[in-house]
């Protein structure tokens, strides 16, 4: 089984209203562990891991919602848009 039919799998047998609690929750624990690596109280391994439970997550909705490439298209928009605030790259029009 690869990577995206596991993860239509999760969404499928657990359901969306499940795994929006999930991601919501996902999203939380990422955050918590940001606050606590601020204070030394967590360690960039555990970072790494909340990471990649909120990348798993993102990826079943991406899915679901079939917007992969929108998704892209946006992620694109954006790291230009944030290069050209950085004075990294000249302005679009």
């Amino acid at each position: 089984m690869n990577q995206e039919e596991i993860l239509r799998k999760a969404m499928q047998i657990k359901g969306r209203e499940h795994q929006k609690g999930m991601l919501m929750e996902e999203l939380g624990e990422l955050m918590s562990a940001l606050n606590k690596l601020d204070r030394g109280r967590d360690s960039v391994d555990h970072i790494a891991e909340e990471l990649a439970d909120v990348l798993i997550m993102l990826e079943e909705w991406m899915l679901e919602l079939d917007c992969v490439s929108d998704v892209y298209r946006w992620h694109n928009i954006k790291l230009l848009r944030l290069a050209e605030r950085l004075g990294l790259a000249e302005p679009s029009e």
